[in-house]
């Protein structure tokens, strides 16, 4: 009977002692991450029995470790980070094997499914392999830019490359490595005119992203003294051409406000002021005789900035210069309500060999808009 009456004290006992291996399994798997010690999460992590998220977090990590190294993983972002396509081409061979390449879209996927809870090490890991899954899987093996690659490309980093790299710096705030991966965000390649050098060049269109690749090159990362170097090349070359374009160089003033507006664009048309500096050396550069900086001035006063007057001017100035825009002037005059006008615009148009301008001629009888509609209604 004693035997008996011990019985649940040794099942609670041995429960007891269960638990307490699982959870120092657990503290040795945590630690292991937190180090980030590769190996050691592989053997303390793989075979986790604990339940909890997190847990299944590490073990999911462990399993990816498992497959391909952290150091492979690692190789294959550093080659292609900056431009997978031209990687390829560069080192004269794939990046990555077939098999690869499926371990790290199984990765992506795993990760992704414990989005809610990760920890800083596997933070700065699903960024790296999801940006492998979209820069190069996705958009660079296709091969084709285009609008929507471009949005693919900006919804990936802002909704998963660049939490995932701020969270781990917000934990790692001297980590020369993701500073810089953040930091190089916050530049724009720029092809100055007429480039014989061997140079590289790079605009700051992000300050805040910029002060992380500062950071990164006051801690002695060679990239980031490689990117800096690239800034201030582009920091003289804008000297020289606002030099030249203060002589009155039609070219120069284009150069300058287009960058302008590049950056303006960039800014999510945040950055009106630059908006405005273009418009003063687009239109410095149109009446100088540049033609395209009149196009440009032309589509600012209709989309940008809407402004009717202006647009007016700017558009009849091009018919009359160039010969063309007949299609612009014949929506101007149909929004005014003087169809007669438009029509005239639409015929000069497709004498002019404009593709579009017969369908023009036929909305004209059986709409009440232009297919591009009225903006200044």
């Amino acid at each position: 009977m004693k035997f008996i009456r011990l019985a649940p004290v040794l099942f609670t006992f041995t429960m007891n002692i269960g638990y307490a291996k699982t959870l120092e399994s657990f503290k040795k798997c945590e630690t292991s991450f937190q180090k980030k010690q590769y190996n050691k999460i592989v053997k303390n992590c793989l075979n986790l029995e604990e339940d909890s998220q997190k847990a299944q977090l590490f073990k999911a990590t462990a399993e990816i470790l498992d497959k391909i190294t952290y150091d492979r993983i690692e190789s294959i972002f550093d080659y292609g980070e900056a431009d997978p396509l031209m990687a390829k081409i560069y080192y004269k061979k794939k990046l990555y094997t077939n098999l690869e390449k499926h371990y790290l879209q199984e990765a992506f996927n795993k990760l992704k499914g414990h989005s809610e809870i990760k920890t800083e090490f596997i933070s700065l890991l699903y960024a790296k392999i999801a940006y492998i899954n979209i820069m190069y899987f996705q958009i660079s093996e296709g091969g084709v830019s285009s609008s929507k690659t471009w949005e693919q490309e900006n919804e990936f980093k802002s909704k998963i490359y660049y939490p995932n790299l701020e969270k781990y710096i917000q934990a790692n705030p001297n980590d020369k490595e993701a500073l810089y991966l953040l930091g190089v965000e916050g530049l724009r390649p720029e092809y100055p005119v007429k480039n014989t050098s061997q140079d590289t060049y790079s605009n700051v269109i992000n300050k805040k992203y910029f002060g992380y690749l500062n950071r990164s090159a006051e801690l002695g990362f060679y990239k980031s003294k490689k990117a800096l170097a690239a800034v201030e090349n582009w920091v003289s070359y804008t000297k020289k051409l606002r030099k030249i374009a203060e002589s009155g160089d039609k070219v120069a003033l284009f150069k300058i406000a287009e960058k302008q507006y590049d950056t303006y664009l960039d800014s999510n048309k945040q950055r009106s002021d630059l908006l405005d500096k273009a418009i003063i050396d687009f239109d410095k550069s149109q009446a100088l005789g540049h033609r395209y900086s009149l196009v440009m001035l032309i589509n600012i006063y209709r989309y940008d900035k809407p402004n009717k007057r202006r647009y007016s001017e700017l558009l009849q100035k091009y018919v009359n210069i160039y010969d063309a825009g007949f299609m612009e002037r014949g929506d101007l005059y149909w929004c005014d309500g003087n169809k007669e006008k438009a029509k005239e615009m639409y015929v000069l148009a497709q004498e002019k060999g404009d593709p579009f301008a017969s369908y023009s001629l036929e909305d004209l009888k059986t709409k009440k808009l232009p297919i591009e509609g009225c903006v200044f209604k």
